[in-house]
């Protein structure tokens, strides 16, 4: 795998894929509905949910009626306040499982009885309301019949047969070893010239803040310089998705600056 293959596979675990579901959870200025983009890039990801799901919008009143009629797939429930899954139990048509997502935090529904035992399927009249204790009543709903998850499993298949294994991290971060030391070694000399003004300025409490960005940038070169992958990974990989995205939204700009890689439009990976 060359230099360019490693980077492009960097991009794809970084950048959100476009997905069909997409349309359906932004708002009319392009933002994001709240909890979609939670219930897109970690529930549907990590289900192997296809980007082209067909969705049929239906009437937010009547979910319970359609809930009556699917025997398998879900239903994407927007409210004020979130944006929830409701799956269908592949054992049983008339249970369902429930992710739900807000502005703060995303989850899968679930009790616990006293025997300390988790249920995460239940009747749509059970979990119908604990949809809406978390954000509240629908006012826009979509409903599927088919998840796609077939098509997402034969591909990957597929591209593990004809694809070199791809790079972890790691071996991406000591692949661009150069790139990113010389890039620290010219932000330690900016932050230094900006330190050495204020000092000279007397401004000392701002040139602490600044001295301790010097010695946090000293000590990512240090774990470069040593091979250090597990704390680089921890120090240097969000700078590394901050600029994979800007440089994705140079190239492929959304409104207003949301990268949804729409460009590359493939299925989920």
């Amino acid at each position: 795998m060359n230099m360019y293959e490693s980077f492009s596979h960097l991009c794809n675990q970084l950048l959100l894929e476009y997905s069909s579901t997409l349309d359906l959870v932004k708002n009319p200025d392009g933002t994001w509905h709240p909890g979609a983009k939670e219930i897109i890039d970690q529930v549907m990801r990590q289900q192997m949910i296809s980007h082209d799901v067909q969705w049929e919008p239906i009437d937010a009143n009547a979910i319970a009626s359609w809930a009556k009629k699917i025997k398998k797939g879900a239903i994407l429930i927007l409210t004020d306040q979130g944006t929830a899954l409701l799956e269908t139990s592949p054992t049983d048509s008339d249970w369902f499982s429930a992710y739900v997502a807000d502005e703060n935090e995303m989850q899968r529904l679930s009790t616990t009885n006293k025997y300390k035992r988790v249920a995460i399927e239940f009747t749509f009249d059970k979990i119908m309301p604990m949809i809406q204790n978390k954000i509240g009543h629908p006012h826009r709903a979509y409903i599927t019949y088919d998840l796609g998850q077939q098509s997402v499993q034969k591909l990957q298949k597929k591209r593990k047969q004809t694809q070199p294994q791809p790079l972890s991290y790691a071996q991406i971060l000591m692949r661009f070893k150069p790139l990113w030391e010389k890039t620290l070694i010219q932000a330690m000399a900016d932050v230094k010239g900006w330190y050495s003004q204020l000092v000279k300025n007397d401004a000392y409490k701002k040139a602490s803040k600044k001295m301790r960005q010097i010695e946090y940038l000293r000590e990512i070169l240090d774990d470069l310089e040593s091979n250090n992958t597990d704390s680089l990974k921890k120090n240097l990989l969000p700078f590394m998705t901050t600029a994979v995205h800007m440089a994705a939204a140079h190239y492929y700009p959304d409104p207003p600056g949301i990268v949804t890689g729409k460009q590359i439009g493939r299925a989920h990976v």
